[in-house]
């Protein structure tokens, strides 16, 4: 009897649209392997209720952001004991979580580029004087590339 495998894809999050490519091609290529699969969209009512009576072997996790990256989904299947691809709850949470995933590398003493953790309430441009030239800014618990911007130069100011 073949194995069968969930695709978990979709998800409510801003990435949703992407995700939903990666667990077609992902589907696309358990069944050439020869597996069962399932594709259940979380987003959608009532479809994660479909993944217990369905009695899977595994679920392949295709969902990015929120909700699929940062070990919620995880926890629920670990309740249900599911097996599941990807990491775990905690390095699921930890690392969609860029300061805490800092703090971590920082006190196990690896090396990392400098940053800088920027809030909503605004920042100066002396914010980034320590910080050179092209550096990325990304939001702090997103996953993909969705919301990530490189800053090559800067304009100058109105006083130069």
């Amino acid at each position: 009897m073949k194995e069968k495998i969930c695709v978990l894809k979709g998800g409510k999050s801003p990435e949703r649209e992407i995700s939903l490519k990666s667990g077609k091609a992902i589907e696309e290529a358990l069944c050439k392997a020869g597996y069962y699969t399932l594709s259940i969209d979380p987003a959608e009512d009532e479809r994660l209720s479909l993944l217990i009576r369905e009695k899977v072997d595994a679920v392949f996790i295709a969902l990015h952001g929120p909700g699929g990256e940062d070990g919620t989904i995880q926890g629920w299947l670990e309740t249900l004991n599911i097996p599941y691809t990807g990491s775990g709850v905690l390095a699921s949470a930890l690392a969609i979580d860029k300061k805490s995933s800092r703090k971590i590398w920082e006190a196990e003493g690896l090396k990392q580029p400098d940053y800088l953790v920027i809030n909503r309430k605004g920042f100066s441009a002396e914010d980034f004087s320590f910080l050179h030239l092209p550096f990325i800014v990304k939001p702090g618990r997103s996953g993909s590339t969705l919301g990530v911007s490189c800053l090559l130069y800067t304009s100058p100011s109105p006083r130069d």
